[in-house]
């Protein structure tokens, strides 16, 4: 995917479409998609292999200049890593080829280290939380920012604390334990049909869809009664008992 077509930032073309016309983001994909085609034809004529799926169901690679580079012979494409042994590597087409240095681009992983696994954990990066902020059996537990969005971040973890401080004040009642565990399901199904089936993608949003469900529930919370807020344990103000001394 390049970085521009037509000397615009490709990003900007996606909010272009998504600002003036209203269109949702599958939509506006699909016309980025045939834009960038018109702008760089068929990748596999660089030397690029096509993936097995359309686009936008794993996160595209961004640059301006691999396609050429490739295309110049200055970049080869391998499938994947099958053995690594001293300096040589085995890949899945059966190819061996010597290296000098290899990067490992791994990633992150998602943890809690300083949470007992019985309290939260994460397995495989997924994380099962309502709203994407807050677990069903943990009440009192809340995340704030652990989403991966189409869109900005910074913008959606400031809309998600205002919908936290609403749960807190009592502003938004949340559902029984069954609804929740029901919109966490969906929203997982909703990941699987977008994305291919990794752990990269299990903490996507959408910021559109998401941030509109977050005012969504503070809105619906603004037209109705306040309900009593989540209350804390206080510090006792009676004074503590004065201990006999025995001989």
């Amino acid at each position: 995917m390049p970085k521009y077509i037509m000397g615009i930032p490709t990003d900007r073309w996606g909010a272009f479409l998504t600002r003036n016309f209203k269109l949702p983001t599958p939509v506006t994909r699909a016309i980025i998609g045939k834009l960038m085609f018109v702008a760089v034809g068929n990748q596999e004529r660089y030397g690029v292999p096509k993936p097995p799926h359309p686009i936008w169901r794993e996160h595209a690679c961004v640059s301006q200049d691999l396609l050429p580079y490739v295309g110049h012979g200055w970049i080869t494409i391998k499938p994947n890593v099958r053995k690594l042994r001293g300096s040589e590597a085995t890949f899945d087409d059966g190819s061996v080829e010597p290296f000098d240095a290899i990067v490992m681009a791994t990633g992150y992983r998602t943890s809690f280290p300083f949470l007992d696994p019985s309290v939260f954990e994460v397995r495989d990066n997924e994380v099962a939380l309502y709203r994407r902020i807050l677990p069903p059996d943990r009440p009192g537990l809340y995340f704030a920012g652990l989403v991966q969005p189409i869109g900005p971040t910074i913008p959606l973890v400031e809309i998600q604390a205002r919908w936290l401080a609403a749960v807190l004040a009592g502003d938004i009642a949340l559902p029984e334990r069954a609804a929740m565990q029901a919109e966490i399901a969906e929203h997982r199904r909703k990941l699987e049909k977008r994305y291919v089936n990794s752990a990269r993608y299990t903490l996507e949003v959408d910021f559109r869809e998401y941030s509109r469900q977050l005012r969504a529930d503070m809105a619906a919370a603004s037209s109705r009664p306040s309900i009593a807020p989540i209350s804390r344990p206080q510090a006792s103000t009676t004074p503590p008992r004065e201990r006999r001394q025995t001989p």
